[in-house]
């Protein structure tokens, strides 16, 4: 599930991934990852952070993606 506008709070910033795909796919092999974020935005170029869990909050900027139920990658 995508999101926009959304971050989440427990997170692990991931500097050297560059991409969505990069990001999710750190994601889908981390055993505590269950969603992403990505900001594009970021003063410091693009950056991915892993999250353990689903708490969000607003975020301009940034797009929230949850890990699907059947872990077989991200929506």
């Amino acid at each position: 599930m995508r999101q926009n506008d959304v971050h989440g709070f427990t997170d692990r910033a991931e500097p050297d991934i560059e991409t969505v795909e990069e990001c999710k796919a750190a994601c889908v092999r981390s055993s505590s990852c269950v969603a992403i974020d990505f900001d594009a935005r970021h003063p410091f170029g693009y950056y991915c952070w892993l999250l353990n869990d689903t708490v969000t909050g607003p975020a301009r900027g940034v797009v929230h993606y949850v890990l699907d139920s059947n872990c077989t990658g991200i929506n």
